[in-house]
């Protein structure tokens, strides 16, 4: 595949379709106009805690749970009877 410049924004279904402050909407027309993308609000608070020390945030992350597509791998189809 080709891979596009973009940016990776939460959906804002806070705001108006067309809203000009909407999430989505809003990075568009930032990148448009500035090739840039903005920072997620969880990154700008990363890179803070950085700067302050790991526990300023206070966050504590977990990996998730494996998915049903994760633990059940058998993905085969079965055989009708007396088929090949």
């Amino acid at each position: 595949g080709v891979r596009l410049p973009g940016c990776e924004v939460s959906d804002d279904l806070s705001r108006e379709l067309g809203d000009s402050s909407e999430a989505l909407l809003a990075a568009a027309l930032q990148f448009r106009a500035t090739r840039t993308c903005p920072v997620p609000p969880l990154a700008a608070a990363a890179s803070q805690s950085q700067e302050k020390g790991p526990s300023s945030v206070g966050l504590e992350l977990h990996a998730p749970e494996p998915g049903v597509m994760e633990t059940n791998r058998d993905m085969t189809f079965p055989r009708p009877p007396g088929g090949n």
